[in-house]
C-alpha cells in the first residue's frame, strides 16, 4: 500500500481505486462491496461530488477526509436501521416508554441487592505485570460447568477488576445505562454513526431516499461541513441506483433535509439527558411510580 500512498491526494477517487486495488490482492474485504465503492469512485456522474470533496476541509477529524471513508458512509447511508430504528416516530416512542417505565421499575426493586454492589478493585502495578494466567487460573475451581466471567475496567486513571458476581453485581448500572439508550438519537440500531430519526414511514416508497438524504448530510455535519443539496441529490440517484422515474433533485433534498431539522430539533428540546452522568446506584432523582404495589 505505502507505493501509492504518497501518489495522489487521498481524497481522491484515484486513491480509492488504487485502495480497491490493492485490498483485492492482498485484504479479505467481500468482492460485493469493493464493487460497490468502486462504482462510487469510477460513476461519472460522481465527478462534480469527488471535485467538492478536495476543497473542503473537516473542521473535525480532518484525517477522516479521504475518498475511502467517505465512500463507505456513503455506503452505510443506504442501510435501512434494524429495530427500532426502523419504526416510526410514534411507534418508537411509545416502545421507548415502555421499555423507561419497565426498567425504571425493576431498578427500584433491585435497590441495594446483591445486583446492586458495583464495586471494583484496583489492579495494582504489581499485578499488572504478572501473567494473566496467575489472575484466571483459581476460577476454573468453582462449581459451575458454565465457567465464571472475569471482567476489568479499563480507564485512563487505571484498571480496575470489577466484582467476583460480576456482571450480575453491575445489574443496576447496566439498567441505567438501558434507560438512557432510550433516549439516544442515534445507534439505536447497534450502527455506530447510524440515526433512525429521518424515519417518519417505514412503509413510504421514499424512506430509503429520505433516510440517505438525510443520514449523509448529517454525516458531513458532523465534521463541520455543509454538503450542497445539489450533490446531494446526485450521490443518493448515484448510490441508491434510482431509476429515471426516481430521480430525486436538489428541491427535492432540501425539503427533504430540513424537514429533518426540524423534527430532530423538536426531538432533542422534548428529550433532554435523563441522568446527570452519575448512573447506576443512584435512585435518588428516579420515578418509582411505576410500581403498581409497594413493598
Amino acid at each position: 500500500m505505502d507505493s501509492f500512498q504518497n501518489e495522489m491526494p487521498k481524497w481522491s477517487p484515484q486513491y480509492l481505486t488504487k485502495w480497491i486495488e490493492w485490498v483485492r490482492n492482498n485484504g479479505n474485504f467481500p468482492p460485493a462491496r469493493l464493487d460497490r465503492l468502486m462504482s462510487l469512485a469510477n460513476e461519472r456522474r460522481m465527478r462534480e461530488f469527488w471535485d467538492w470533496v478536495g476543497v473542503i476541509e473537516f473542521a473535525r477529524a480532518p484525517i477522516l477526509r479521504n475518498s475511502h471513508t467517505i465512500a463507505e458512509a456513503i455506503i452505510r447511508a443506504t442501510q435501512l436501521p434494524n429495530f427500532p430504528g426502523n419504526l416510526t416516530p410514534a411507534q418508537r416512542d411509545a416502545y421507548f416508554e415502555k421499555v423507561r417505565k419497565y426498567t425504571l421499575a425493576l431498578m427500584e426493586l433491585l435497590r441495594d441487592t446483591k445486583f446492586d454492589t458495583g464495586i471494583s478493585q484496583e489492579v495494582t502495578d504489581d499485578e499488572m505485570d504478572a501473567p494473566l494466567g496467575d489472575k484466571l487460573r483459581h476460577w476454573g475451581d468453582g462449581e459451575s460447568e458454565d465457567g465464571d466471567i472475569v471482567a476489568f475496567n479499563v480507564g485512563i486513571n487505571g484498571v480496575y477488576r470489577m466484582h467476583y458476581d460480576y456482571p450480575g453485581s453491575n445489574l443496576t448500572e447496566t439498567l441505567a445505562e438501558l434507560y438512557e439508550w432510550t433516549f439516544w438519537d442515534d445507534q439505536w440500531d447497534g450502527r455506530i454513526f447510524s440515526s433512525s430519526t429521518p424515519i417518519v414511514q417505514t412503509n413510504s416508497d421514499s424512506a430509503r431516499v429520505v433516510y440517505f438524504t438525510c443520514s449523509l448530510y448529517d454525516w458531513f455535519t458532523q465534521y463541520g461541513v455543509e454538503m450542497p443539496f445539489p450533490i446531494l441529490a446526485t450521490v443518493a440517484n448515484v448510490a441508491l441506483d434510482l431509476g429515471a422515474d426516481e430521480q430525486v433533485d436538489e428541491e427535492a433534498v432540501r425539503k427533504q433535509v430540513r424537514r429533518y431539522q426540524a423534527r430532530r430539533a423538536k426531538f432533542m428540546a422534548e428529550h433532554p439527558p435523563a441522568f446527570d452522568g452519575d448512573t447506576g446506584q443512584n435512585f435518588e432523582k428516579l420515578d418509582d411510580s411505576v410500581l403498581s404495589d409497594p413493598f
